[in-house]
């Protein structure tokens, strides 16, 4: 119960998105929850779960936790479970996921990695590096400590995600279908490259002549 309430589907994040994206071209309940999936088995949503027992495995024990965040400082190492474009403080969901650690680990086989992720959130949370730029355990963190508790592999960490947040999917996608003004979803960008460039023929262009940096568009917000 505890896990269907933490990651039932809220406001327009990734997933919901699409899954609303997809769903106003007028395609079948079945295809905008599959574009959903696949938006929340990215590493930087639903499937960050499984990033961050990489990364715990990764640092291999205790002891290497700061080493580990003063390189996250220096960009040489990714920080995974932590921040959130909501929940810009501690995320209640992950504190109510630790706050049953506990009692998981009572009836399955003790998981060590839960070790390494207590000490790395402690330390984060005493560091104003962290603190400043808010970035606290969010949902992710603890989730995937646990599912491997329970036995269940890493494939499947997805599917247990978006068995709750389906329902509202569905929500999401039974209202756009029953609204009368619905409009197929067409964001607007806006192009902010080069109005004017000479024409190379293939033969002759080198590396410099490829693309490189910052999209040429944005978003029209």
């Amino acid at each position: 119960m505890c896990f269907s309430s933490c990651h039932a589907d809220h406001e327009q994040n990734c997933s919901t998105s699409a899954v609303r994206s997809v769903g106003s071209s007028d395609v079948d309940p079945y295809s905008a929850v599959a574009a959903g999936i696949a938006a929340l088995y990215g590493r930087l949503h639903g499937g960050a779960n499984e990033a961050v027992l990489q990364m715990l495995r990764h640092i291999e024990k205790v002891e290497n936790v700061p080493d580990f965040l003063e390189k996250v400082k220096q960009r040489e190492e990714k920080l995974m479970g932590f921040g959130h474009r909501v929940y810009k403080n501690y995320d209640p969901r992950a504190r109510i996921i630790k706050s049953h650690a506990d009692e998981v680990f009572e009836a399955t086989e003790y998981n060590p990695l839960i070790e390494i992720a207590t000490e790395l959130e402690r330390h984060a949370l005493e560091d104003e590096y962290f603190v400043s730029r808010k970035l606290f355990p969010n949902v992710d963190f603890y989730s995937g400590i646990i599912y491997e508790a329970l036995k269940i592999p890493p494939g499947m960490f997805t599917v247990i995600f978006a068995i709750p947040r389906t329902a509202g999917w569905i929500a999401q996608w039974l209202e756009m279908t029953g609204d009368p003004d619905k409009k197929i979803s067409r964001p607007r960008q806006i192009y902010t490259g080069a109005r004017e460039a000479d024409y190379i023929p293939l033969g002759e262009r080198g590396g410099d002549d490829l693309i490189t940096g910052p999209p040429a568009t944005r978003p029209l917000s």
